[in-house]
């Protein structure tokens, strides 16, 4: 519709001189009460020396990508880099060790595979960006693109299948008992069996993630338990499922809702759990401490930025990340034991081997920290110093700005098979939380057993 061709879209301002378009105005309106497209969050990400995705753990040896383009392999005990592979664009997936293969996607739109020495086995092209992570399950590797389409491939690169989905995927998959789940900017998550048939889709109010399988109480497939040698067969497997519009979702393995956990703002994806407990981070700052087996809340935690990448449990410790620039470990009743400050927003989730946690920064190092000792081991640090914090800084505000605002309605429901209609009555939600995070400082510790400071400086 040419909009200046009808004249009821005319109206006079407060003065009767100006006129202008009601409908325009209303699209602005509806535009500014939307969350950033998949596009506008991962199709602009600079080049830069952040990290952003979490990392893999084998024989020694720990992988991580950067947005400087290439993937590291780095040595757990000295941060010595051994290789480290360039792609043709940022890297915000993370390396998959897989059957002594790594398996990653790169902003340069190809599914790559390397062997353990960091030699390129085969590429794929996908079509567009891939910024999830992959799984693998015995000789078939699992991995999303800015498409939607979810691919399977081959342990030598052949596409087995691929399903489309409806906007980008950014969510890490999972699987328990033949069905392999995936969530998608398009509100849903999916449930296929590894031919690439559709069993079930639900969808929420908005954007979702399927990232945990939880069994009896324990963490029984997540960010950091992707490999695995068959299909993974569990007791009565719950999904989490995570959203932005506001809660957590238990599914069991029909796609029946078990119950729901209204966090009262968006949670982005950052989910963990153990010892019958989920950990869901969340826009606000706040991380909540949710009964795994009837959704009531157990404590809750607030820092100061966004907590967008999970937790991880060890001894009874939980050990998760902001965009407040810190390391947290909290006590099992939420009490905080300590926390550590970088340099910069934190979005990588942290990998905990033994007495060691891992994780990636916006100010371009990657990190090995002493649990027990509370000491900095190594550091890391990628192939540019220029950091991406202006790009964090404004996709914080955006979706602080969004959480602020918005009304949310929906109704969440499970569609089987190849349905796509959805039933919608209003449900509405209205939040209020702050609306800026504190970004500054940089905090200098001294590693172990050296003179320097994380920065090398004397």
């Amino acid at each position: 519709m040419d909009y200046k061709k009808d004249e009821s879209n005319y109206k006079l301002d407060s003065v009767g001189k100006t006129k202008y378009y009601i409908q325009e105005q209303k699209e602005q309106q509806q535009e500014q009460q939307q969350l950033p497209s998949f596009r506008q969050i991962f199709y602009d990400v600079p080049k830069s020396g952040s990290i952003v995705s979490f990392s893999d753990f084998h024989e020694g040896i720990v992988y991580f990508s950067s947005l400087d383009t290439n993937v590291y392999a780095v040595s757990a005990d000295t941060g010595e880099v051994i290789w480290k592979f360039r792609t043709g664009g940022p890297v915000v997936s993370t390396p998959l060790v897989h059957n002594d293969r790594i398996y990653f996607g790169s902003n340069d739109e190809y599914f790559y595979c390397l062997d353990l020495d960091g030699r390129l086995i085969w590429k794929k092209h996908t079509g567009d960006i891939i910024v999830s992570s992959a799984i693998g399950i015995g000789d078939m590797i699992f991995i999303g693109n800015g498409s939607g389409y979810f691919f399977c491939f081959s342990a030598d690169g052949k596409e087995l299948w691929k399903f489309k989905t409806g906007d980008g995927i950014m969510a890490v998959p999972c699987a328990a008992n033949g069905l392999v789940f995936i969530g998608s900017y398009d509100k849903s998550v999916y449930a296929l069996d590894m031919n690439g048939n559709l069993r079930w889709k639900f969808t929420a109010g908005e954007r979702t993630s399927a990232s945990l399988i939880m069994s009896e109480g324990k963490n029984a497939f997540s960010n950091t338990k992707r490999s695995w040698n068959e299909m993974p067969q569990f007791k009565d497997p719950t999904i989490y499922c995570a959203s932005y519009d506001n809660h957590l979702y238990a599914l069991d393995i029909n796609g029946t809702v078990l119950w729901k956990f209204n966090c009262g703002t968006s949670v982005p994806g950052g989910i963990g759990g153990e010892n019958g407990t989920v950990y869901a981070g969340t826009i606000n700052g706040t991380i909540f401490a949710i009964d795994s087996e009837n959704g009531s809340e157990k404590w809750s935690f607030r820092t100061g930025g966004m907590v967008t990448a999970g937790a991880e449990i060890k001894d009874r410790k939980v050990y998760f990340t902001s965009f407040d620039q810190k390391l947290y470990c909290l006590g099992e009743e939420g009490e905080k034991l300590w926390d550590f400050l970088t340099g910069g927003p934190i979005l990588s989730r942290p990998l905990i081997a033994g007495d060691k946690v891992f994780f990636g920064s916006f100010d371009t190092l990657f990190y090995c920290i002493n649990t027990r000792e509370r000491t900095v081991e190594w550091t890391c640090r990628t192939g540019f110093d220029l950091q991406a914090t202006d790009y964090a800084q404004k996709m914080s505000n955006i979706f602080v700005e969004y959480d602020r605002k918005i009304f949310k309605v929906w109704v969440p429901e499970t569609i089987k098979g190849q349905e796509n209609a959805l039933n919608a009555a209003e449900y509405t939600t209205k939040l209020g939380i702050d609306s800026t995070f504190a970004y500054g400082g940089i905090g200098s510790y001294l590693s172990k057993g050296r003179k320097k400071d994380i920065y090398g400086r004397n």
